[in-house]
């Protein structure tokens, strides 16, 4: 039992979500139980597209996310497609605990796909959004054009190859207040379909006003 207004868990673990609910005991009763409480400690990382990438720093795997079993938080789908990546190279927006593997798969769809993360209401999170062109067919610019909404923030009108280089990944980054679920939308756009090849999801606090 905890005798005290506070807990601590420490088998809690980075990346996942927990639910809470607490009663109030005493020698002969038990009270119902309080309303749910959510917890995310530390940092969530989605490979896209693929299986299960291991980490190569101290944080923790990214995790898989294929379209023969969709990662939890994958909200939306659309045409639930993937392809093999052929990223090889990356500007200075990655960083370098990215794992290569990551960049050798990813999601896309003809009809747009939302992922939706559970993150305590008034957390502030740092959402990445990594991704770059593989496919030939849209190696030029103007060939992929799509739309990126991360909790209310709108990217509008990413050509990846256009503006990054073909085979070249980015890291798109967005520091958020969640409502509750950090909302990640990928909306078809002037060209072609949208796509990412992972996503990171780290605890932060309030920005600076």
């Amino acid at each position: 039992g905890v005798a005290s207004s506070a807990y601590d868990d420490a088998t809690a673990v980075d990346g996942t979500v927990y639910y809470y609910k607490v009663t109030a005991v005493d020698a002969a009763n038990e009270s119902d139980a309080s309303g749910e409480a959510t917890a995310y400690p530390g940092v969530l990382r989605i490979n896209a597209g693929g299986g299960l990438v291991a980490a190569t720093d101290a944080g923790p795997d990214w995790e898989q996310d294929t379209t023969g079993s969709n990662h939890p938080f994958l909200a939306d789908a659309g045409s639930n497609n993937s392809s093999a990546g052929s990223v090889s190279t990356f500007d200075a927006t990655v960083p370098g605990y990215v794992p290569a593997g990551v960049w050798g798969s990813e999601r896309w769809s003809s009809t747009g796909f939302s992922y939706d993360i559970p993150v305590p209401a008034g957390d502030w999170v740092v959402v990445n959004v990594l991704a770059g062109n593989s496919w030939i067919g849209s190696d030029g610019p103007g060939d992929r054009v799509f739309d990126l909404n991360v909790e209310g923030t709108l990217e509008a009108g990413i050509d990846l190859s256009g503006t990054y280089g073909h085979e070249t990944g980015h890291m798109f980054s967005y520091t958020v207040q969640s409502d509750g679920t950090i909302d990640i939308d990928f909306i078809v756009g002037l060209a072609n379909n949208p796509l990412v090849n992972a996503i990171e999801v780290i605890s932060t606090t309030a920005p600076p006003p």
